[in-house]
């Protein structure tokens, strides 16, 4: 699943806030239930078939890196969070493509 964090999450997210960061705003955007975001990973609600509870996820080095530059006052760009979808196997959030951050 592709997650568009467009301008408008970015102005208003909240910094240090799991649940109103502007991940979390677009993965609720996006339908996902009860996101959390954290610097190395991030969750939501299981919905759909199968096991209920949070599904979760580790942040590639490029997306953690893009949440704590956010928590840390700097400006960030929108971009694009990939979520594997539901019994890929694969459980690594990705930010694919965004320019490097200082």
């Amino acid at each position: 699943m592709e997650i568009q964090v467009t301008k408008e999450h970015i102005d208003a997210g909240a910094q240090g806030k799991a649940t109103n960061c502007p991940v979390a705003l677009a993965m609720s955007a996006a339908g996902l239930n009860g996101p959390l975001v954290e610097d190395d990973r991030l969750s939501h609600f299981n919905t759909g078939a199968g096991p209920r509870g949070r599904r979760y996820y580790t942040n590639d080095a490029s997306l953690s890196r893009w949440i704590r530059s956010f928590d840390d006052g700097m400006t960030v760009p929108p971009m694009t969070l990939v979520i594997p979808e539901a019994g890929s196997g694969h459980l690594t959030a990705t930010a694919a493509p965004i320019p490097q951050l200082h």
